[in-house]
């Protein structure tokens, strides 16, 4: 308890000796006011000294035994070679070395302006504090906010509520922003709004840095201008170059040609109007039955046309209600909606299987519209476990109605299998080589054969034919592959 009283008592004895006393420099005329706590009131080109900072103004009051002053009219304070604060009224007690100033209150640190209605100005650590609105202004910004605080020292100023900063390029709504005065940097926290001509970005964390226009943001960050949105749990924005890249649970929505472009990396070049997106990439294209396509990697770009194209590539598969794929990889044209399959393509089309070396396919009205074949194009059907109708050929085009094959045209080394019926009774199996032919198919069976060059044609019986004798060269039925609904094409 003694030693407890006698540090108590020494550290009182400490500040008492370290406080300084308020000095008059100046005053046009001095009087000693008793009833006002035997201040002195000065009046006329008031100056007053305390510590490292002269205080100016018309008139004031000064309480020598509470070392306090009351400041009226033209209030100035200096503090060292550039900090100048000015004012209608101040408040300034000198045990403390804290100053209140009110009255269009305007805080100068060389190139950095803090105005308010009033602040709060500790000289001990040298921050201005305002609870009522106030902004700073520096050489490019303004940031105004209900309550804030500017470091002397650090040039570092804090934001709280109604965050709003304002640059030639954009403008910035926040909740609570950090801004480092001398590198013009911002870092924000909570609900945040940043908006540059026609382009937004959302988000609820992040930090801008306001001269070389680079942001990264992160909490569910959102980019949105007049041809995309893109988010992520994370996005960097390069507003110079127009680029940006978003990071884990990627979406890019392009707004002209309707697709969606999902994965957890993407980079977008606005000035390219392309985008690079990769790591569980997701196709998804907005037909009026939602057309998806799931690759490592997609790179959309625009053609010598000036026309939207996807590059796919590697383990493509692709998913719509009534048409499933997969290839390695692929060119999707937005314009006439055209696709073309690389490396061992497959498509599914109802009862159909349908491969070649390269396979082009065309949708038109929510519907496979039309396709390519070529390289040994291959088309089977099932009709039961070890029947199926097949087609082969050098090149095929085939042409389709509501989604069902109805014609094809076979071009070069023509070779067919077909399981003839008469309503449900096998008849026999036809096995035709030509040349050239054009087939007519009517409920998923050939229905017609029209041979463009002369034909070697014959039905046999189903007990003459052996079980190998029924399949085609290169028959693979790959139906385990096909995807059913579109959570498979991620397996």
């Amino acid at each position: 308890m003694l030693f407890r009283t006698l540090f108590t008592l020494l550290l009182f004895t400490f500040i008492c000796s370290s406080q300084t006393k308020i000095e008059i420099i100046q005053a046009g005329e001095l009087k000693y006011n008793r009833e006002n706590h035997n201040a002195r009131k000065l009046i006329g080109d008031v100056i007053l000294k305390h510590d490292n900072a002269l205080m100016y103004c018309d008139s004031a009051y000064l309480y020598e035994a509470s070392n306090k002053i009351d400041a009226f009219s033209n209030v100035k304070i200096n503090q060292g070679d550039s900090i100048e604060i000015l004012g209608n009224y101040l408040e300034y007690d000198g045990n403390s070395r804290v100053a209140f100033i009110r009255g269009n209150v305007s805080l100068i640190d060389n190139e950095i302006k803090l105005d308010a209605n009033e602040i709060i100005y500790n000289k001990n650590n040298n921050i201005a504090y305002y609870y009522s609105g106030g902004l700073i202004k520096t050489v490019d910004n303004v940031l105004e906010s209900q309550k804030g605080t500017y470091n002397t020292i650090s040039k570092m100023a804090y934001f709280k509520k109604n965050v709003l900063l304002t640059n030639p390029e954009y403008i910035f709504e926040s909740d609570t922003l950090n801004f480092f005065t001398t590198q013009e940097i911002a870092f924000f926290y909570g609900p945040t709004t940043i908006k540059s001509g026609t382009n937004v970005i959302n988000c609820s964390k992040g930090k801008y840095d306001t001269q070389k226009e680079e942001a990264w943001f992160t909490d569910s960050a959102k980019l949105t201008t007049d041809s995309y949105s893109l988010f992520g749990d994370s996005l960097f924005y390069d507003g110079i170059n127009n680029v940006s890249e978003a990071f884990y649970n990627t979406k890019l929505i392009d707004k002209i040609d309707d697709y969606i472009i999902e994965g957890n990396y993407a980079h977008y070049f606005e000035n390219k109007d392309s985008c690079f997106v990769t790591n569980k990439t997701v196709l998804s294209v907005l037909l009026d039955d939602t057309l998806f396509l799931h690759a490592d990697t997609l790179i959309s770009i625009l053609d010598s046309n000036d026309s939207k194209i996807a590059l796919v590539f590697h383990d493509v598969k692709i998913y719509k209600s009534n048409l499933q794929g997969k290839c390695d990889s692929l060119v999707y044209s937005f314009s006439n909606n055209k696709m073309e399959m690389f490396d061992a393509p497959i498509l599914w089309s109802d009862v159909n299987q349908i491969t070649s070396d390269k396979l082009d396919f065309y949708l038109s009205k929510n519907q496979l519209d039309s396709m390519h074949l070529l390289g040994a194009p291959f088309i089977c059907s099932k009709e039961d476990s070890l029947s199926f109708n097949q087609i082969k050929g050098k090149e095929m085009t085939g042409y389709f109605l509501e989604n069902k094959l109805k014609t094809l045209d076979v071009r070069g080394n023509g070779h067919t299998i077909y399981f003839v019926k008469d309503d449900d009774n096998l008849v026999g199996i036809n096995i035709t080589y030509c040349s050239n032919m054009k087939i007519s198919v009517l409920q998923n069976e050939i229905n017609q054969i029209t041979f463009l060059t002369k034909p070697e044609a014959k039905v046999y019986p189903e007990k003459d034919l052996s079980i190998d004798e029924r399949f085609l060269e290169k028959f693979n039925w790959r139906d385990n592959e096909r995807p059913l609904k579109k959570e498979d094409i991620f397996n």
